[in-house]
């Protein structure tokens, strides 16, 4: 099978993705309790919060079920300047939109245990990428520095381990 022939093959789905809002919220806090253990679930706050400072969530949808969700800020800030990088987690997926924007800084990649070893991470990447071309974004950055995924042990150095 080519590249380009497996690449349609894994985009190829019936679930549809589509922005979230504050309207979506029982959907959001749903799939944080079926995808994460409790200390590691964000609040309804924190997902209200980061969407008032204009952050955008993706969904991939399967029938009424939210199947995975891809979360990140849109920012003027050029990943490259290692002094304005925010220092861990908390900076990162705490930043107010910005523009123009040069970066998209994802911050959660959430999938419903269900519907894990399918497409749903890379298709919902895919459409954060399209969404960065779109809006003229050159860099798309991810920060594993999460506890969530074994990455950030509070505001030392990050220890990032294999599971």
């Amino acid at each position: 099978m080519t590249r380009v022939s497996r690449e349609m093959v894994l985009m190829r789905s019936e679930h549809p993705i589509r922005q979230l809002g504050p309207d979506d919220m029982r959907l959001l806090m749903e799939l944080e309790a079926a995808a994460w253990a409790a200390p590691l679930q964000a609040s309804e706050s924190t997902i209200r919060r980061r969407l008032a400072l204009g952050h955008t969530m993706f969904g991939e949808f399967d029938g009424n079920l939210l199947a995975g969700t891809l979360c990140f800020t849109e920012t003027a800030q050029d990943p490259l300047v290692r002094d304005d990088f925010p220092a861990n987690f908390d900076a990162y997926s705490s930043l107010p939109r910005s523009e123009p924007v040069h970066a998209l800084y994802a911050y959660n990649l959430c999938v419903r245990p269900s519907h894990r070893g399918g497409n749903t991470a890379i298709r919902l990447l895919k459409e954060m990428e399209q969404h960065g071309r779109r809006i003229g974004a050159r860099w798309l950055i991810g920060d594993g520095r999460c506890s969530a995924y074994a990455g950030s042990s509070g505001l030392d150095d990050d220890k990032v381990k294999a599971d």
